[in-house]
């Protein structure tokens, strides 16, 4: 029989510096994210916020490298993965636990407006030039495109 658990989906935010460790052939990365859910108020015709929900995240291998070369803390974000318990005892003897989302997947939320990769471009005799949107890009002054 096999042992598998249902992968689970969540959309958020990068709450806080992912930070890259491991080993050099073992990479571990991992953060904090935020999901708060909403929902459209029928009274009032406004988007109202519910509680966020705080989860850690941790990524393995390959996934790890990539994703700490290109997430960042404000980032919005979809995680696939699995949800584990980390059971522990602390100093004092007292047993802990926390669950964590085992990343399969980490991609940035295309829906979102404040997508890293989004760009600010104008247009000039017919030539589209595009600046990063972000400080990320502390190289590029700027990607030419033709518009045909």
């Amino acid at each position: 029989m096999a042992n598998q658990q249902a992968a689970v989906t969540v959309t958020g935010f990068v709450a806080g510096d992912p930070t890259l460790g491991g080993t050099e052939s073992f990479r571990v990365l991992t953060f904090r994210m935020g999901s708060t859910r909403s929902r459209l108020n029928p009274t009032t015709r406004q988007w109202e916020d519910y509680g966020t929900a705080w989860v850690g995240v941790k990524a393995f291998r390959a996934l790890a490298v990539n994703a700490a070369s290109s997430v960042r803390r404000g980032d919005r974000i979809i995680v696939v993965g699995s949800l584990i318990t980390e059971q522990w005892t602390n100093e004092q003897g007292e047993p802990r636990s926390r669950t964590v989302l085992e990343a399969t997947n980490i991609g940035h939320d295309s829906n979102s407006q404040h997508h890293p990769l989004f760009f600010s471009y104008t247009v000039k005799k017919g030539k589209m030039w595009m600046k990063p949107g972000s400080s990320r890009f502390p190289r590029l002054p700027g990607i030419f495109f033709q518009v045909f």
